[in-house]
């Protein structure tokens, strides 16, 4: 691990990040102002209904990933969604209907932004249907973000509070978020920072998410020379195309079994975590 000092001083952040995070804050905020969440309809809250780049899941997801990351897995991260190939709403299966699913979705909401108000966080982690979430953190950043820092993933927020030396619950979203967020605030060098800046920080000095990659381009390497050249990767699932006309992971996952069948469905998200969540660095 870096020594803190150290890595404060080498840290560049600049004013123009900064108005740009917020900027595209209120944007979300005016769009979706807290006041208008229970009026607010299963078509505005839904990923894959036209136009996509409409939808409050969207929103949280795509549009303000600036603000902090909830990538990974599928939609239904969401609880509820739009399926434009099977041409139907897709739920969990705790509830009966898609009036059901949505209605326990609007009340989360707007149990979790009434708890974050009165600062009850301890509360927040078991609010249906977000029980461990990433939706759940990315909510309170977007609402509350002087109260919660915005970073969403229990993975993330528990290697950060390991390289930190910070204690608290692993298994509360809310706990570790809080813990980070109180070291930062009790620490000179960072205390008077947005949270935004402090985040971004911890991720380019301390990244929860360091990963090797290990690629076989064809046998004994022999397609290496034709990835440099092209500027992409084979990673020998052929039938699947082009991964960059690939845009939503529930259907990807979809099409894959179609191709491959379901006994070796298990590697679906391998190829969907190379291809669409790997970042420079990790």
């Amino acid at each position: 691990m870096q020594d803190f000092e150290s890595a404060v001083a080498e840290f560049t952040y600049t004013e123009a990040e900064q108005i740009k995070k917020e900027t595209l804050r209120q944007q979300f905020l005016e769009r979706f102002p807290a006041s208008s969440l229970a009026a607010m309809t299963l078509d505005q809250y839904c990923l894959g209904l036209e136009p996509k780049t409409d939808s409050f899941s969207y929103w949280l997801e795509f549009q303000t990933h600036p603000l902090g990351g909830m990538g990974g897995g599928d939609a239904s991260k969401f609880v509820i969604f739009y399926s434009p190939k099977k041409k139907e709403y897709i739920f969990n299966n705790r509830y009966e209907t898609k009036e059901q699913a949505f209605e326990a979705v609007k009340s989360g909401l707007i149990e979790l932004l009434r708890l974050a108000e009165d600062n009850k966080f301890s509360q927040c982690d078991s609010v249906p249907p977000f029980e461990a979430f990433t939706l759940l953190g990315k909510v309170l950043n977007m609402y509350f973000p002087e109260k919660f820092l915005p970073i969403c993933g229990l993975n993330h927020l528990n290697d950060l509070c390991l390289q930190l030396g910070v204690e608290a619950n692993i298994k509360s979203q809310t706990s570790m978020n809080l813990a980070i967020l109180n070291f930062k605030q009790q620490n000179p060098l960072v205390s008077g920072w947005s949270n935004d800046k402090f985040a971004s920080f911890l991720y380019e000095k301390y990244s929860p998410k360091v990963q090797l990659w290990k690629i076989a381009p064809g046998e004994n390497a022999r397609l290496w020379q034709d990835c440099l050249q092209g500027g992409l990767i084979c990673v020998g699932w052929g039938e699947i195309g082009d991964m960059r006309q690939e845009t939503d992971a529930a259907e990807f996952k979809e099409k894959y079994r179609e191709i491959y069948g379901a006994k070796r469905i298990a590697h679906w998200k391998e190829i969907w975590s190379f291809a669409k969540e790997l970042k420079k660095g990790h």
